[in-house]
């Protein structure tokens, strides 16, 4: 209780987004299921500037990655009092983080999506796991983990009109995260055994 008290208390710390031009380097690993293949790649983010969204001002995160997937992508963050937060276009506003609980619902409701006679349930929760002691690029630090957990339903329309489930995928994105830092070391597992490690190599 003391620990969850200590971290809702200096909370805003590990999440310095605030900053525009505040930059990220990762060292990233991609890992296949078979456990043989593997593909090295870097990864950078950047806080690039702030934009107003249904009203709110979110601070633009541009992400950069050398690896399999080779795009830039923008990712409008904010941080108030309760948490952080994301702006998606699929599951609209993401929580982030939540300052108040240790499990938490990443977006309010399950989001459902219809194609002809399927239907995709999408599930999220965000768990506050406590701290360890991680070595990092910038020395030894005390990280917070933090585990983003998803849920992927698949249901067919059977004859009756009702829905049969015919697919239940996971994935796991778990991050440790640095006060005054921010993340220095994330593993994503998808939902067919796709692994990826992310360490901080450099922040500016």
């Amino acid at each position: 209780m003391w620990l969850l008290l200590m971290i809702l208390l200096s909370w805003q710390g590990y999440f310095p987004i605030q900053q525009e031009g505040k930059q990220w380097e990762y060292q990233g690993l991609h890992i296949d299921p078979s456990r043989k293949d593997t593909i090295s790649y870097l990864y950078k983010e950047k806080i690039v500037g702030r934009e107003k969204i249904d009203g709110r001002e979110y601070y633009i995160l541009e992400s950069l990655s050398t690896g399999p997937d080779r795009e830039t992508q923008t990712t409008p963050l904010r941080i108030d009092s309760s948490g952080v937060y994301a702006h998606t276009e699929t599951f609209g506003e993401i929580k982030y983080y939540d300052r108040q609980d240790s499990i938490w619902y990443l977006f309010p409701d399950t989001v459902l999506v219809s194609e002809g006679d399927r239907q995709i349930k999408f599930c999220g929760i965000g768990l506050l796991k406590g701290r360890e002691k991680i070595q990092t690029a910038i020395g030894t630090a005390d990280a917070l983990i933090l585990d983003h957990l998803y849920s992927q339903e698949l249901s067919r329309k059977t004859e009756k009109g009702s829905y049969e489930i015919i697919d239940n995928k996971h994935e796991l994105h778990r991050m440790w995260i640095v006060e005054n830092v921010g993340v220095v070391k994330s593993v994503e597992i998808d939902a067919v055994g796709n692994k990826r490690i992310e360490l901080l190599k450099e922040v500016k």
